[in-house]
């Protein structure tokens, strides 16, 4: 059985993952010396499988 987690923790959960990304990605770039920057970032997602039946 899983666990339950409230909607709210969740997305402190996932606003915490995306800082966290950010900050190794800028640090591995900066130490290879590669200009880049992160413009966006998304949260939400779907799961769609399309399929072309004819």
């Amino acid at each position: 059985m899983g666990q339950h987690l409230a909607k709210g923790e969740a997305l402190k959960l996932v606003d915490r993952d995306h800082e966290a990304f950010k900050v190794v990605v800028e640090q591995d770039l900066e130490k290879e010396k590669i200009n880049f920057n992160i413009n966006r970032s998304y949260k939400h997602a779907s799961n769609v499988v399309a399929s072309n039946c004819g």
